[in-house]
C-alpha cells in the first residue's frame, strides 16, 4: 500500500453497464469492511424509509469521504460515492476511491479538483452503457492527490491538560510560531481535535441535492447504521444526528 498515486485509484459497486458488482484496483483490506458497511446501511435504511427508499436513494446526493486507517479497514482512504444501479435493476452505490498518506482533513482542504474530477467520472457512468474498464481508464486523467505532509518543524504540538489540586479542566494550547498567522494553524489544530475525540475519524461532505443542503459530517469510525438514512433524505433530527449552526467568519 505504499503506492498512492492515480495508478491506485479503484472502483467498486454497481453501474448500468454491468449486470452485477464490479471491482477494480482496490485491496480486500478496504473492500471487505466497505462492502459490509454498505450492505448493512442499505438494509437498515430500507427498513427505516420503507416504500420511500428507492426514490430517496436515487435522488440522494454524491458523498465525498476521507478517513483514517482503522475507520473502515486498515488503511486510510478517500473517495466519492454515488447512488447507482446495475443492468438488471438492482440498486447499490458506486464508489471511486484511493489510498492516502496524508491526513483525511488534509485532502478535504487541498484536493477539491481531484474530488470534482471523480464526481464527473461517476456521473458519466450513469449516462451511458460504459464498462468498468473504460471508467478505470478515465481515472488516468485525474490530477494527483496532494502529497505535502506535516513535518516536525510545522507540526502543532498541543498541550491540553490542566490539573491542580483545585482545578481539573480540559484546556488546549499550541505554538503557532512556525506559521505565517494563527489562521494558518487552524487546520492543524482541528486535526489534533479530531484525533483526540473521534479517532479513527471519517469525514463525509456533499454539495447537496434537492433534499440535502451542503453538509459536512465528522464520525467516530464510519457513519452509524441507523443514521445513514439521513445521508439519503436529509432528515438529520429524525435519524439521530446532532446538528450545529456554524458561524461564517
Amino acid at each position: 500500500m505504499e503506492e498512492t498515486q492515480n495508478s491506485k485509484v479503484g472502483l467498486y459497486g454497481k453501474i448500468p453497464g454491468h449486470g452485477d458488482f464490479v471491482s477494480r484496483n482496490l485491496e480486500d483490506e478496504f473492500m471487505v469492511p466497505w462492502d459490509q458497511w454498505l450492505q448493512n446501511v442499505i438494509s437498515v435504511s430500507r427498513e427505516q424509509l420503507e416504500n420511500l427508499w428507492l426514490q430517496t436513494f436515487l435522488t440522494s446526493p454524491i458523498w465525498r469521504f476521507s478517513f483514517e486507517g482503522g475507520a473502515c479497514g486498515a488503511y486510510p482512504m478517500t473517495g466519492v460515492m454515488i447512488p447507482s444501479v446495475d443492468k438488471v435493476g438492482r440498486y447499490f452505490p458506486f464508489v471511486l476511491a484511493a489510498p492516502i498518506t496524508n491526513s483525511p482533513l488534509h485532502h478535504l482542504i487541498n484536493d477539491e479538483e481531484w474530488y470534482n474530477h471523480a464526481e464527473d467520472i461517476l456521473l458519466a457512468t450513469l449516462e451511458s452503457d460504459i464498462k468498468v474498464d473504460q471508467v478505470l481508464e478515465m481515472t488516468a486523467a485525474m490530477p494527483e492527490l496532494s502529497s505535502a505532509k506535516l513535518t516536525e518543524s510545522n507540526a502543532i504540538q498541543v498541550h491540553h491538560s490542566f490539573d491542580t489540586p483545585k482545578h481539573a479542566k480540559m484546556v488546549w494550547g499550541a505554538s503557532t510560531a512556525e506559521f505565517d498567522s494563527v489562521k494558518d494553524a487552524l487546520p492543524g489544530f482541528f486535526e489534533v481535535a479530531l484525533n483526540e475525540f473521534f479517532s479513527p475519524y471519517s469525514l463525509w461532505w456533499t454539495n447537496g441535492s434537492e433534499q440535502i443542503d451542503r453538509s459536512l459530517l465528522v464520525c467516530d469510525g464510519m457513519p452509524p447504521l441507523a443514521g445513514f438514512a439521513a445521508m439519503l433524505d436529509g432528515n438529520w433530527d429524525q435519524w439521530g444526528w446532532p446538528r450545529h449552526q456554524l458561524i461564517k467568519y
